[in-house]
């Protein structure tokens, strides 16, 4: 994500910004120390970022999306950045 990818580019696809956010942080992981994700993670990792999420929505006066429609847009991410 980069400066114009907040969560008013992502109008209708609220969960994948979701996603997103928490995969920036593993991204970050990942190449700082070569941690190792899996979709099992994935419930965890959206979890830390969820309070962020909302109060994103919030201030945006934007409906959070799903929590669960978030985890399944992560799981999508980490199959196509990690080979599990």
């Amino acid at each position: 994500m980069g400066l114009d990818d907040g969560i008013k580019s992502y109008i209708g696809r609220e969960a994948e910004w979701a996603a997103e956010c928490a995969f920036e942080g593993m991204d970050y992981a990942n190449n700082r120390d070569g941690t190792i994700f899996k979709p099992s993670d994935a419930p965890r990792l959206i979890d830390e970022v969820w309070h962020f999420v909302t109060e994103t929505c919030d201030i945006e006066e934007i409906s959070p999306p799903s929590k669960a429609d978030a985890v399944k847009e992560l799981i999508l991410l980490i199959n196509s950045r990690f080979d599990n």
